[in-house]
């Protein structure tokens, strides 16, 4: 059984992970990183990332994201799609067997020096992550044999970045709610493709990007369990796109949202399906 470690933010979602990778592997450990949002906790911290964004975007376009964040948060904490999501975690549970969380180190930096010593003492074939703001630097992509195998709630190349799931809804692509399992390499969400596949039960009409991400995880597990059988078989091999377009997106405004809900409104008075199918879960890309 190939030996692993998961590194990501320490959340429900990515605990689920953890569980199902300790049925799949042999789960050294984790290395848990402080969630992206943390920033919001201190003045200090919304001020730096503030001022990160206005030196990387512009004032207008950093005013129209935090505008988008301001509304997200206020009316997305009790909402269904936060239920749903809290549902589906719960539903896992209660039908998986009880295992033990494996062992952990935190870190603010996935690159510190104290998580590239905890990689050469576990020694693990593989590390596994999902969906990180963070770069993985050439040493910590080389601290196991097979290298990092990032989780992406998208499609790739097409849909490389951020919020991919507001991305896909935003561009009317219906059809291409999905996911990719990529190894990294020293571009962001880049590198060999491994797993692919879309799945249509996506409400179009009042699914919001987190529930879509959980779905999406769900939905990548038969296909990660083959990969990893196949991984440890020596048999796994990339899937060969070569006439794909690349996609890059970042994080969207309050502009991008109306105009994502301006679009799926014009699209359902054509007659689009709300739930958006036509492929089922796992189908190649």
């Amino acid at each position: 059984m190939l030996r692993a470690v998961f590194i990501g933010y320490d959340n429900m979602l990515n605990r689920v992970i953890e569980h199902w990778l300790s049925g799949q592997t042999e789960l050294a450990g984790c290395v848990w990183v402080p969630s992206q949002t943390q920033w919001l906790t201190t003045r200090k911290g919304k001020i730096d990332f503030i001022k990160k964004r206005i030196a990387r975007r512009g004032a207008v376009k950093a005013l129209d994201e935090a505008l988008f964040y301001l509304l997200y948060h206020s009316t997305e904490a009790a909402s269904p799609n936060t239920q749903a999501c809290a549902q589906m975690i719960r539903d896992y549970h209660a039908a998986a067997p009880q295992r033990p969380h494996a062992p952990f180190i935190r870190s603010p930096r996935v690159n510190d020096a104290k998580v590239l010593e905890y990689l050469a003492q576990v020694k693990p074939d593989v590390i596994f992550s999902h969906c990180i703001n963070q770069y993985f630097g050439k040493k910590l992509r080389g601290a196991a044999r097979h290298g990092v195998m990032l989780w992406h709630v998208g499609i790739t190349p097409e849909y490389k970045g951020v919020y991919s799931p507001f991305w896909t809804m935003h561009n009317g692509d219906f059809e291409n709610f999905g996911y990719t399992l990529l190894r990294l390499n020293e571009e962001l969400d880049a590198g060999e493709v491994y797993v692919q596949g879309r799945f249509s039960n996506v409400d179009i009409r009042h699914d919001n990007h987190e529930l879509i991400e959980h779905k999406a995880i769900f939905a990548s597990f038969p296909d990660v369990a083959k990969f990893i059988e196949q991984l440890e078989a020596g048999t796994a091999r990339p899937i060969e796109r070569p006439d794909a377009k690349p996609g890059y997106y970042s994080y969207p405004g309050i502009t991008d949202y109306l105009r994502q809900r301006w679009r799926v409104r014009r699209a359902l008075k054509k007659g689009t399906p709300p739930v958006a199918g036509g492929i089922r879960a796992g189908e190649s890309a």
